[in-house]
């Protein structure tokens, strides 16, 4: 633990100093993300308002602009729209000379309201196939393979 010269611990740095523009520690974060805030805006000033949700950008790479697009059916219509782009955004001072555009469909995550761990909904069985699965697990000379069938078996659709 790190002390201070008159012996004290260290309290450390708060959140704020770490963050605070360009100058923290983890400033250059917080500018990278404002960048390409600027970024996104500009392409969507160019783009129908209907593409605002559905696209942002991520970054440029060697001259290649990275776009981000929710659904294959927006990327494809963003990519309509993209032979027209690059000299439109070479002008602007975040964007600089651009010799391509690359589209990714990146889907939306999925916010979980709780902190339990998302479980697939269980399926059930028709009573015909549950009953089929436990006469092969009576056949069957594996173990390990007839405790599974019959795991299955007993997901069997029961009217209630």
């Amino acid at each position: 633990m790190k002390t201070t010269p008159s012996g004290r611990p260290d309290p450390g740095k708060s959140c704020g100093a770490l963050l605070s523009g360009g100058a923290g520690e983890f400033g250059y974060l917080i500018e990278h993300c404002k960048r390409l805030e600027r970024m996104s805006r500009l392409l969507l000033d160019r783009l129908p308002p209907s593409f605002a949700p559905h696209c942002r950008v991520a970054g440029i790479v060697r001259q290649t602009l990275v776009l981000h697009a929710d659904s294959p059916a927006w990327a494809s219509k963003l990519r309509y729209y993209c032979p027209r782009l690059p000299a439109d955004l070479c002008q602007q001072p975040d964007f600089g000379q651009l010799n391509d555009i690359r589209i990714k469909v990146v889907p939306p995550e999925v916010v979980q309201t709780s902190r339990q761990p998302r479980q697939a909904p269980r399926r059930s069985l028709p009573p015909t196939a549950a009953r089929l699965l436990r006469e092969v697990a009576a056949a069957t000379p594996n173990a390990p393979l007839r405790e599974a069938l019959l795991r299955l078996a007993t997901r069997e659709k029961t009217d209630s």
